[in-house]
């Protein structure tokens, strides 16, 4: 089993960790257990990213979590952001190129958050583990052979932390706003599409900034 995929398993199994002891412990959580929210904002890069050039992208991403007691939650969710940057060169066969790099990173997180309610307001901290799947998508216009694309994938294993605080808006709606810390290991892309270098080596260290609204069940 490879680096990556032993990686994936881990997260996988902490996942269904997670949610099976969120379904089979009871919560102690005002009138409701459950809930979903949606976040989107902004992921900046800290590291080898930012260093290859690859500005700040967009993110999303789609959370469940369940109360265990009062003031301990356990969080699931799937997300993605995304990136780019432009790069030049020239080789012998196809001349000057311009190579349009797009990551694609889809996210698979699990977290334990702990609440401090303040009114209507709770402040929330904690971390957790995760997978990162990326897709490196390069588009090239060169000068002798047109346009061609080429495409890659790798996937790392990760910690995060996190901290923020949200808002009743009603006993079951809420908003809030939330930034994660993360680290992942290094992604390996290291190709040739017709002589022209497609790669990628480094982590994807960086922190998001997001708003997000919630729904209790």
């Amino acid at each position: 089993m490879s680096k990556s995929t032993h990686s994936l398993a881990v997260v996988a199994v902490t996942v269904m960790m997670v949610a099976f002891t969120g379904i089979s412990v009871w919560a102690d959580s005002e009138s409701y257990g459950n809930y979903a929210k949606i976040c989107t904002g902004a992921t900046l890069f800290t590291d080898d990213l930012d260093n290859a050039g690859f500005d700040a992208g967009g993110n999303g991403s789609l959370t469940y979590g369940r109360y265990l007691f009062k003031h301990l939650v356990v969080e699931g969710s799937i997300g993605a952001f995304i990136t780019g940057e432009k790069f030049e060169g020239n080789t012998v066969i196809t001349g000057d190129y311009t190579r349009k790099d797009t990551i694609y990173v889809t996210t698979i997180l699990a977290t334990v958050k702990g609440e401090w309610p303040i009114g209507p307001v709770r402040l929330f901290a904690g971390g957790g583990v995760g997978g990162y799947l990326l897709a490196l998508k390069s588009r090239m216009d060169t000068d002798n052979l047109g346009d061609f694309r080429s495409d890659h994938t790798d996937s790392v294993f990760g910690v995060h932390g996190v901290i923020g605080g949200y808002f009743n808006i009603t006993e079951r709606l809420f908003a809030g706003m939330q930034g994660m810390y993360y680290q992942t290991n290094d992604i390996n892309i290291d190709k040739q599409a017709i002589t022209v270098p497609v790669s990628y080596t480094g982590n994807l260290n960086g922190y998001t900034v997001s708003v997000s609204c919630g729904f209790r069940f």
